[in-house]
């Protein structure tokens, strides 16, 4: 027989995982709802979907589980607008150094 402190942390981890569900949903419904939409520049959805995703990922840890959100930060967006301007001048100096002269 399960002792009154075990029920409390399994109604917890339901409910835990009642919410991640419904996480998941509301993220699901976000990404399917803008799909194909300018989502790039509105911040405000941005801003919800990256507070979805740390909060799911939070409820995981507390539940042991690994993290599934994408984990970026304002690093990864500096690298990529890096890595862009990188291409670019990488392919401007290809072609100058391809050009017959």
């Amino acid at each position: 027989m399960k002792q009154n402190g075990e029920n409390d942390e399994e109604l917890t981890e339901a409910a835990r995982r009642d919410r991640l569900r419904a996480i998941e949903a509301e993220h699901k419904g976000l990404l399917e709802g803008t799909l194909g939409r300018a989502t790039v520049f509105n911040a405000e959805l941005i801003g919800r979907q990256r507070d979805l995703e740390e909060e799911a990922d939070e409820i995981r840890a507390q539940l042991g589980e690994p993290p599934q959100g994408s984990g970026r930060s304002g690093g990864g967006t500096l690298f990529g607008w890096v890595a862009l301007v990188g291409a670019v001048v990488a392919i401007l100096a290809g072609s100058l150094l391809l050009t017959p002269r």
